[in-house]
């Protein structure tokens, strides 16, 4: 882990809307390219007190983003310990992990955790972004639903009673609903019978919830997931091999948690998100109108080299409302699961 001081970039903080409430938000952002776009996403959030813990992927070259980075104001930033990326692997868990211990590492106190990728944009301003925090720095924004639940093939099942993992560069599954065909294929998958021939089991202690890796969440609440993962290295095992295990990890710890964590667990996503069957698409200014109305506070997932001109739009957006006072609707209460979910589907 390395810490950037600010002295170490530029100076001036031109561009970026700072804020003096002391409130300060950690933003953990995880970027594997578009390093100049992460740089603008830095600079737009940037408020003068929030702070930010970055993972590049290891199999990124980094020269570029330490160019990027440099020409940046916005800190405290840390760059955290660099993991090798496969989507949908257990370096999602590792990756999590490592940067919410980074928080309570960091000598600066910060006040809540956001997770995001380098390719999410904010949509309102930092002034009613560290407001929405602040009055409702207690409560923890996170999706949930039990396993089995009702959005996802076999309610997510798949991700209990399958084995999930990379072998020579491939994501495999054990056991897969579609056996290979070929001789050589069929050859492996005998082998992985082998490896893999004890069912996995679920710990006893714990119900399943599937949820989002795009978290919000209190100081408590961090704090909480922290201390259950290192408490429980069987539950942690048991995920290694779950697919997308980050999407499990918190949802399941939080869902369970005690009374006085659990019942400030909103089931809602403040980040925007327009899918094509299982994939976020790239929003361009035909989406504005949207994004303008949406009770959000960000979206995903934005291409400068598709459309910069959105974000362009949506900077000048939160620059006039930064002079209004214009407050954000989100729900505060608990939801039931789900049915808050913002994602449009196509």
């Amino acid at each position: 882990m390395h810490r950037i001081a600010s002295s170490q970039r530029c100076s001036a903080r031109s561009g970026s809307e700072t804020t003096s409430t002391g409130f300060r938000i950690a933003y953990l952002v995880l970027a594997h390219h578009k390093p100049y776009q992460l740089a603008r996403l830095l600079k737009r959030l940037d408020d003068g007190q929030s702070g930010f813990f970055l993972h590049i992927d290891r199999r990124s070259a980094i020269a570029e983003f330490e160019e990027a980075l440099a020409a940046v104001s916005a800190g405290p930033l840390t760059l955290l310990k660099r993991i090798p990326m496969r989507w949908g692997s257990a370096t999602d868990l590792d990756c999590t992990l490592n940067a919410m211990a980074a928080v309570f590492d960091s000598p600066v106190r910060y006040d809540y955790v956001v997770f995001m990728s380098g390719q999410d944009y904010p949509i309102k301003p930092n002034r009613e972004i560290v407001s929405f925090f602040e009055q409702n720095r207690e409560r923890s924004y996170v999706r949930h639903e039990p396993i089995p639940g009702t959005y996802e093939e076999r309610g997510g099942m798949y991700r209990i009673d399958q084995y999930s993992f990379y072998l020579l560069g491939r994501r495999l599954s054990y056991p897969d609903p579609t056996p290979p065909r070929t001789l050589k294929g069929r050859l492996l998958y005998s082998l992985l019978g082998l490896r893999f021939a004890k069912p996995r089991v679920f710990p006893s202690y714990l119900r399943p919830y599937l949820g989002d890796a795009n978290l919000f969440l209190s100081r408590k609440a961090t704090r909480y997931i922290l201390d259950f993962a290192r408490e429980h290295p069987d539950y942690l095992r048991f995920l290694r091999y779950t697919f997308a295990p980050a999407e499990v990890l918190s949802p399941t710890i939080l869902a369970n948690a005690p009374e006085d964590v659990r019942e400030n667990i909103v089931d809602y996503c403040l980040g925007y998100r327009r899918y094509v069957g299982a994939h976020p698409v790239i929003l361009t200014t035909q989406d504005l109108p949207v994004l303008r109305s949406a009770n959000k506070l960000f979206a995903r997932k934005f291409d400068m080299a598709v459309d910069s001109g959105v974000l362009d739009a949506l900077d000048s957006s939160a620059r006039e409302e930064h002079r209004g006072s214009r407050q954000v609707s989100i729900p505060v209460g608990a939801a039931s699961h789900l049915t808050a979910r913002s994602d449009v589907i196509l």
